[in-house]
């Protein structure tokens, strides 16, 4: 056969195009890529169904009621960031919460067609995905090979931070392609590659907004590291922070207005705005990274051995707030690496930054195994002094635990351990595979003790969502829409079950309590907590209820009808829906009778008081 001038062009655009696919092409097959190996993480959870909840604790389920809620004001008009259908009658502002309404407002679509659930699920399998689709475009910054980039991405959307916060379910802590993004643009921003520094600028904007929505936590810690960033880049690049001062201030500026004018109010609501929570949260002093915890693998790894995982278990405070974990190899890799490229700028000051975020993540007291622990007063610090102390007395950082910075360790780590494989990749090429391999290699040996326990323990636990049907339809049948209802059980401690159906009925109906932070009553307390109860003090039929349901109610006596009926005025509670069912139904079923008389209607294992 005689090739054609047209039959050339042919095979040589074809071989072009395999050397370098589209853009969309190549994005596809690497967000593909990770995306199976998410679908291997929540491989329980994907049989049970899209639709099936997460284990039951508080935070999966007032995430998923945020997902739930948002579509659901938007289309009645109704204000996004404050609301009192759960917390009734006070209310709940969502933006001092975890409410992840950023997430919620891209799902909302999903929500709509499946249910807030499915939504929550599906943007737990898409987070390791995007975290790792952002390190792979950061990466490429230390490494033109885009198999080496891939390994970044690997190593951070399924390393050992993320997979702590995916472990906890913590959704606004997984889902983390942003910081990687915004050192992407903040890198562009100080380098002359071609790119608009207006562009780059509105892109930085973007995703500080984003990040705003996602987690506050989150956004203000990743302006902290990118402010010791730029300390630590002025000292050691002061020729190129000189040359591109401008095109910097440009972006910079953009970047900050563009988020301050969207944020303007967002903002307000978090500092001034109905229900704002002053004050401290979950004792962040004592949420710190062990000095061990780099070297000592803990049970969210594959390869932990029980009398090591049983030592980490103590640090950060709570097993599933370590998030320092590097190992052996990778640290060796590390600092071998600084030292082996210490004429590269780039790898000497990811090096540099990362080494002050582990500090930084130490908290405000040095804890070494574990000690010393938790202090007399929660909200102090103990141990040595360190210099988170300077920052937590920062009424924007107080509420910040420090552990999480170690999220940003792991990302520095890995560019200058991309940077390694590469620098070996490169040295080695003029024998053949050897570089490849001894890459390859030292690979292996840095990622493998990072491998998670897969599939992930906890997604095997999860449950069908779905409210009972006797639930549903007195709901429907008989509660007004919008109507305040007390709801059996109460929605505190582990059981959220009620949660989950108010969300996935509607939102027919207000409830008290749920598992959301609100200011509390008492201005002398020197710290503010997750609430169980209603305005940041238990009620009594709480305190009933909660013990009702654990087969340990109070007698009923002639003093707990009035504080009973003390409290439904106070709430301004118009309904009851229980629903009774478990091992204690008959007990709570009679004592419910006994207490409030014989319900309005029954049907199957629910029943529904009209209080007066």
């Amino acid at each position: 056969m005689v090739e054609t001038a047209q039959t050339a062009r042919g095979a040589h655009a074809r071989a072009r195009w395999f050397d370098q696919p589209p853009a969309w092409l190549l994005a596809l097959a690497i967000l593909s890529s990770y995306q199976l190996l998410s679908i291997v993480v929540f491989w329980p959870l994907v049989t049970h169904g899209i639709g099936s909840a997460l284990p039951a604790g508080a935070d999966p389920q007032s995430v998923s009621w945020n997902f739930a809620w948002l579509p659901f004001a938007l289309g009645h008009g109704l204000n996004p960031f404050v609301t009192n259908y759960v917390s009734y009658p006070a209310g709940v502002n969502l933006l001092t919460n975890t409410s992840v309404l950023g997430l919620a407002f891209a799902l909302a679509p999903l929500t709509l067609a499946a249910g807030s659930t499915a939504s929550l699920n599906v943007a737990f399998l898409l987070a390791p995905t995007l975290s790792a689709g952002a390190m792979y475009l950061l990466a490429r910054k230390m490494t033109s090979r885009r198999l080496l980039a891939w390994l970044g991405g690997l190593a951070y959307g399924f390393g050992p931070a993320l997979m702590t916060a995916l472990g906890a379910f913590h959704l606004h802590l997984a889902f983390a392609p942003i910081p990687p993004l915004i050192a992407l643009v903040l890198i562009k921003l100080f380098s002359d590659d071609g790119s608009s520094p207006l562009h780059l600028g509105l892109a930085l904007g973007a995703l500080a907004i984003g990040q705003f929505f996602v987690s506050t936590e989150v956004l203000a810690t990743t302006i902290v590291v990118s402010l010791l960033a730029g300390l630590i880049a002025l000292t050691l690049c002061r020729g190129d922070a000189v040359r591109y001062w401008r095109r910097a201030a440009i972006g910079l500026g953009v970047g900050g207005l563009t988020s301050l004018v969207v944020l303007a109010v967002p903002l307000w609501y978090v500092i001034q705005g109905p229900q704002h929570v002053i004050g401290i949260l979950n004792f962040p002093a004592q949420y710190r990274a062990d000095l061990l915890g780099p070297v000592i693998p803990d049970n969210q790894l594959a390869l932990a051995p029980t009398h090591l995982s049983s030592i980490a278990s103590h640090f950060a405070y709570a097993p599933r707030e370590n998030y320092s974990y590097l190992g052996i190899p990778m640290i060796l890799t590390f600092f071998g690496g600084l030292v082996a490229l210490r004429a590269k700028r780039t790898v000497v000051l990811a090096g540099l930054v990362a080494i002050v975020t582990f500090i930084v993540s130490l908290g405000g007291g040095l804890a070494v195994a574990g000690q010393p622990s938790v202090g007399t007063v929660p909200t102090d610090a103990t141990g040595s002094w360190l210099p988170w102390r300077l920052l937590q007395s920062n009424s924007l950082l107080e509420n910040v635990q420090p552990a999480r910075v170690g999220i940003y360790t792991s990302i520095l780590v890995i560019l200058v351990f991309i940077a390694v494989l590469d620098a070996i990749w490169d040295r080695g090429k003029t024998h053949g595979l050897a570089g490849p391999l001894g890459a390859a290699v030292l690979a292996g040996l840095c990622l493998i003790p990072q491998i998670p326990a897969l599939p992930l323990p906890q997604a095997t636990q999860s449950v069908d969502s779905r409210p009972p049907a006797d639930v549903v339809q007195l709901t429907h049948r008989h509660i007004p829409d919008g109507a305040a209802v007390l709801t059996f059980p109460y929605p505190a401690h582990t059981n959220f079950s009620m949660l989950t159906w108010q969300a996935q009925m509607g939102l027919p109906f207000k409830m008290p309590s749920a598992w959301f932070r609100v200011p509390r009553s008492h201005a002398d307390l020197r710290w503010a907590r997750d609430h169980l109860y209603i305005s940041g003090r238990p009620g009594v039929i709480a305190e009933i209820f909660v013990r009702l349901e654990a087969g340990r109610p109070p007698p009923i006596t002639p003093a707990l009808r009035a504080a009973v009926k003390q409290n439904i005025h106070a709430w301004r509670l118009t309904w009851l829906l229980a629903s009774l069912s478990g091992p204690h139904a008959d007990q709570q079923t009679l004592y419910l009778h006994d207490l409030f008389g014989a319900p309005t209607v029954t049907q199957s294992t629910a029943s529904l008081w009209r209080l007066t």
